[in-house]
């Protein structure tokens, strides 16, 4: 009956689905391993599954998961509950992923060596990384939540992507966390309540951080061997330790950020402070000056 509206490719020694000529619009049922070839929309749960969720196999597809649930086994060596693997223009949208592990890591969306995607309006939970993005370029992330994951956010190794308007909240390691990655613009994203960093950069350069919070972390934003790296009207609040933290990082720019403290690093920062905490350096040097001059002034007998 389904005749011409669905090509159905059962894979040997596999439980794996290929799904493909499928109408644009047309909800297939989809299950644990199904990979996806053409736009889909699902109309129900997936799950638990014992390996991977859904795969993407193609180019220009859209999933719209429709606020379902794809939920794996919660086990080590699963792989992840949505993947784009070598993948471009492919858009992933309202989806909730949650226990998946790839090897040693649970992981949730996992991009490796995928260009031009968007992920938007996603929810991670219960994972090693909530999103994953290895070796991409220019991946766009809207709207999406990671929290109870280890690490919220992870991007290793890739640039030119772009986060809007994200939040990682409740993970057990960093909120947002760049290593090996440049020229990325964060926009509007907030960090909370994650146990180590709300945003870490590490050895990633000329990356933008823009009207982004972070609360109530370990610490707010650090930046370790990172260089000519900008940040502006940041926020960071409540936080354990420092509120913007500088390491081997030169040629930083910071302006209009508003935080209760700075650890700059002697390793030749090029900074310009704005906003509070210019504030608080000007209260600084004013009581210097004056402990100077009182000092200069006879003490009259």
């Amino acid at each position: 009956m389904l005749s011409g509206l669905l090509t159905l490719i059962l894979v040997s020694s596999s439980s794996e689905v290929v799904l493909s000529d499928i109408p644009s619009g047309y909800a297939p049922s989809l299950g644990c391993g199904s990979t996806v070839m053409s736009s889909t929309t699902l109309t129900g749960n997936i799950g638990p599954c014992p390996g991977p969720g859904l795969i993407i196999g193609g180019n220009n597809v859209t999933l719209n998961c429709n606020g379902y649930r794809i939920t794996g086994s919660g086990v080590f060596d699963v792989d992840a509950g949505i993947n784009l693997t070598n993948v471009n223009h492919v858009t992933v949208e309202n989806c909730a992923v949650a226990s998946f592990s790839d090897g040693f890591a649970l992981e949730s969306f996992a991009l490796e060596s995928s260009n031009s995607n968007t992920l938007e309006n996603n929810t991670a939970s219960s994972n090693y990384y909530g999103f994953d993005l290895y070796f991409t370029i220019n991946t766009t992330l809207v709207g999406n939540t990671a929290s109870l994951d280890t690490i919220g956010f992870g991007l290793d190794w890739t640039d030119l992507n772009t986060l809007t308007n994200n939040t990682a909240k409740s993970n057990s390691d960093d909120g947002f966390v760049l290593e090996g990655s440049n020229s990325t613009t964060l926009t509007g994203n907030t960090a909370s309540l994650n146990y180590a960093d709300g945003f870490a950069l590490q050895s990633s350069n000329s990356n933008t951080l823009e009207g982004n919070t972070a609360c109530s972390n370990a610490f707010g934003f650090v930046l370790q061997s990172s260089n000519s790296n900008t940040l502006v009207s940041n926020t960071a609040e409540s936080n354990g330790g420092s509120a913007f933290q500088l390491y081997r990082s030169n040629s930083t720019t910071l302006t209009g950020n508003a935080g209760f403290s700075l650890a700059p690093s002697p390793y030749g920062n090029e900074v310009a402070l704005t906003g509070v905490i210019v504030t608080v350096a000007l209260a600084v040097l004013l009581i210097t000056i004056v402990i100077l001059e009182r000092r200069k002034t006879p003490t009259v007998q």
